[in-house]
């Protein structure tokens, strides 16, 4: 499981309480902190009880004689086997009167850590959303299931290389699965992992087409359907490395599609000289690119810090040159 990008999304029935109860002051923030009281508090106290227990143990121990000694030890044993029990009974919070143990951040990491699933007959308060990265980031795992006609894939992974792992995993999940069968279109005797190192080795080439059997054999029932696979990369094309980076892109542009790229590169001021390849990831404004803060990544494969931002001329690079790239594969769907 991805613990770094997912979040929990509460789904409990207490949360009714917390808005009627915010009602009369009509505050958000009100309401936000009524429920988390309602959710973490009964947690917050028995731990709170526990800690002063413990360090009332440990004080007793230090200042006391050999009489009190033994009071200490048990009050700090007692504090102990309540935390381990309180981690314990963490794991049936499906059972009645329990359920509130389910909301603690600490018992939920450690549920992560030691994979445990919730499994009731009522759904947990709380749900755990990840991008799905371990197998499948892509989605396209889900179309296929759906047995899908034509999928269109933008992938805009970390792979400078054209290394397409993170396609060639979910193919394989979608294999392992038995929901499909992959080949080259162009030659269906040709296995699609000839295809994928093609695609690899010519840079000319902007649409990957993977040809899709659907079925496996004669244990699915029916007859199988054939579709098509599209995969657009964010790469640059060797047409586009020595290509002036142009201007910021408008509103007009968008609108009209005659208008795209009627602007000539001459009418960037901000990144005059520069070519498209050369603008650098770690810039936190297009100045950056021209006055010595043009470092990192290179476009278009930038830096993890993009994922948080991007500057105006990053941004509209990465639109032109999706629209470039994706035109092929335009024209096949259409068709």
């Amino acid at each position: 499981m991805n613990l770094s990008w997912g979040d929990f999304i509460l789904f409990s029935r207490q949360r009714k309480f917390a808005k009627w109860a915010a009602g009369f002051q009509n505050s958000p923030a009100y309401e936000r902190a009524l429920t988390w009281l309602c959710y973490r508090g009964p947690t917050l106290l028995l731990t709170l009880a526990i800690g002063v227990l413990f360090v009332a143990g440990w004080y007793l121990a230090k200042v006391s004689g050999n009489r009190e000694c033994h009071a200490a030890k048990e009050m700090i044993a007692t504090s102990a086997l309540a935390s381990c029990g309180l981690v314990v009974l963490s794991f049936f919070a499906c059972m009645p009167g329990l359920g509130w143990l389910m909301f603690t951040p600490q018992y939920r990491q450690f549920h992560q850590a030691t994979r445990f699933h919730f499994q009731a007959e009522k759904p947990p308060g709380l749900l755990y959303v990840t991008d799905g990265g371990v197998q499948d980031c892509t989605g396209i795992v889900q179309l296929l299931r759906r047995r899908c006609e034509r999928i269109l894939l933008a992938l805009a992974a970390a792979d400078p290389r054209d290394e397409l792992g993170v396609l060639r995993t979910a193919l394989d999940v979608a294999v392992s699965e038995k929901l499909a069968s992959f080949y080259d279109p162009e030659e269906p005797r040709r296995d699609v992992r000839v295809a994928l190192e093609e695609y690899a080795r010519d840079r000319s080439i902007t649409c990957l087409h993977i040809g899709v059997h659907y079925g496996w054999g004669s244990t699915q029932g029916g007859e199988s359907t054939t579709g098509m696979l599209l995969v657009v990369k964010n790469r640059l094309p060797p047409s586009f490395e020595k290509l002036p980076v142009e201007p910021l892109l408008t509103e007009e542009e968008v609108a009209r599609t005659s208008s795209w790229g009627s602007r000539k590169a001459e009418d960037c001021e901000a990144c005059s000289g520069l070519n498209v390849s050369d603008l650098g990831g770690l810039g936190c404004c297009d100045c950056c690119h021209r006055k010595g803060c043009n470092c990192g990544g290179k476009f278009p494969h930038l830096t993890g810090a993009n994922y948080l931002w991007l500057t105006p001329q990053l941004f509209s690079s990465l639109c032109r040159l999706g629209h470039e790239v994706s035109l092929e594969a335009s024209e096949r769907l259409a068709g």
